[in-house]
């Protein structure tokens, strides 16, 4: 895994890692790879699935999927697609959203 990050860590600084401080440099790698994923999350819950009608007993009554926003959906604001990003990549899912 070391070897792993050290590669990443050049291609996209272009330049040698010093050894003396690898273990900064490993946890600086690790935050940006989670962070970058983080936001490959929020752009799909953003810009995606940024509206629902929900399903089964959570159903918003006159719903209509195709104009979701249109016909009283519930519309996701950038704060909920980040708070969604990170518990569904963290794998914590708190369960009081569902699809």
């Amino acid at each position: 895994i070391d070897a792993s990050l050290h590669r990443v860590e050049r291609f996209l600084s272009g330049r040698e890692v010093r050894k003396g401080c690898g273990r900064w440099h490993r946890l600086i790698s690790a935050t940006m790879i989670f962070l970058f994923f983080v936001l490959l999350w929020v752009l799909f819950f953003r810009f995606y699935e940024d509206c629902t009608c929900s399903y089964g007993f959570t159903q918003i009554e006159g719903c209509v999927v195709e104009r979701c926003a249109e016909t009283g959906g519930n519309e996701k604001t950038l704060v909920d697609a980040v708070y969604m990003a990170i518990i569904s990549f963290s794998t914590v899912g708190f369960g009081d959203y569902t699809p």
